[in-house]
């Protein structure tokens, strides 16, 4: 919906393709760029904070790997250190969906 009009444009989901589709939740604000009135593509921001649902308990001692899998509330799963834990908020790298780092704070997740 454009914030100033309140005009709203349809945007398929399909059109936005995986795995940015499912970086999409109600009330996120993107931009949609138009050629003649049409939407041609749907911009992100580079980065987003994500909150993990669920991963392996924090492992604190040297590893022979320094990453596990943690699945993110988007359903994402992306690899993390180990020091994370469920619950945590990360910065999360859209262009590649890697793990940048650990958020701010573990509050409830923002997009922006």
């Amino acid at each position: 919906m454009n914030p100033v009009s309140y005009e709203q444009t349809e945007v398929a989901k399909a059109f936005i393709g995986d795995p940015q589709v499912r970086l999409l939740e109600p009330g996120m604000k993107l931009s949609v760029e138009f050629l003649e009135g049409r939407p041609v593509s749907v911009l992100f921001p580079d980065v987003l904070e994500v909150k993990i649902v669920d991963t392996a308990p924090p492992i604190h001692q040297q590893q022979d790997s320094n990453y596990k899998p943690a699945k993110l509330a988007n359903g994402i799963e992306v690899m993390v250190p180990q020091f994370l834990k469920t619950g945590d908020a990360i910065r999360l790298d859209v262009r590649d969906m890697k793990y940048m780092d650990r958020a701010k704070t573990d509050a409830k997740a923002k997009h922006g």
